[in-house]
């Protein structure tokens, strides 16, 4: 009677481990079913966006060509391609030439992919390209182009070419009136803040030279304020960077506002904060504001 009562139990126990193993391999295929959904979901809706490769906006040029800005890099990139037209046998000259003419191609959709750049919600480049001082300036950011990579074969020249996003910055002055428009706090400063650091990841923004931030009714609060913007997976505490000093306030944006998806949107808590810490202060005036995206 024992013997049986332990075949018996130990096959319980077996029973039981197989039903155990089994819910777990249901459970772990329905857990990977759920996580493949969502990431496909996830996908769709960043195709949606301009950032659909993260970091990366892509700026259809005149001519039908395509230029990136990589925010991850800082770097607006073109390519031109050019054939050889020359009737000599010369292959080195016929490479020279197609080589010269895949440059100039380069420098034309260059250009033509930062007239793209947004400056604000409602213009970009090519809408302040009428005035001869900013025109003479953006054509000179092209001096600082850098050739990263070039093909031959034997025809077609093609030349990947980039220029820093930093030197088309620096081109457009900042409007004034980009404080905070409320009154000053009664409360004095706590401490002093170095700079600022808004989080705008996930939300799909369209980086801007110039940005304003609004309060969930409508009303603007701050700007154009003139900020960088950094592609980062990092937690917005271990954010670090020179501009923004040892101390800076950290915030999250609530949503983008406007159109073209430029300006932010901060709800309360965080607009309590703005105030009381950097109302007086020349973080504005002094272009120490990063906006992290995606």
């Amino acid at each position: 009677m024992s013997c049986n009562f332990y075949f018996l139990r130990t096959g319980e126990r077996r029973g039981s481990m197989y039903l155990w193993i089994t819910k777990l391999s249901v459970a772990s295929m329905l857990l990977a079913w759920i996580v493949f959904f969502n990431q496909s979901m996830l996908d769709a809706e960043q195709n949606k966006s301009p950032h659909y490769e993260k970091g990366v906006v892509r700026i259809a040029t005149k001519g039908g060509k395509t230029g990136t800005i990589n925010w991850k890099t800082r770097y607006i990139t073109s390519k031109g391609i050019a054939v050889t037209t020359s009737n000599t046998t010369n292959s080195s000259q016929n490479r020279l030439l197609a080589r010269r003419g895949a440059i100039v191609d380069a420098q034309r959709n260059l250009l033509e992919t930062i007239d793209g750049v947004r400056i604000d919600s409602t213009t970009t480049v090519s809408d302040h390209m009428t005035n001869d001082e900013i025109r003479s300036n953006v054509k000179g950011t092209l001096k600082n182009f850098e050739i990263i990579d070039e093909k031959w074969n034997g025809e077609v020249y093609e030349i990947t070419m980039h220029v820093p996003m930093g030197k088309i910055y620096k081109v457009f002055k900042k409007p004034e009136n980009s404080a905070l428009s409320d009154r000053k706090p009664a409360q004095p400063l706590k401490q002093e803040h170095t700079g600022l650091v808004i989080d705008a990841r996930g939300l799909n923004l369209v980086p801007a030279i110039f940005v304003n931030i609004y309060k969930e009714d409508g009303v603007k609060i701050c700007g154009p304020i003139h900020p960088v913007y950094r592609v980062s997976v990092k937690s917005i505490n271990n954010v670090k960077e020179e501009r923004i000093g040892t101390n800076p306030l950290r915030i999250a944006a609530k949503n983008t506002t406007g159109p073209n998806n430029v300006d932010l949107v901060v709800d309360k808590k965080n607009l309590k904060g703005m105030k009381q810490m950097l109302f007086g202060t020349d973080i504005f005036s002094k272009n120490r504001v990063v906006i992290l995206i995606d």
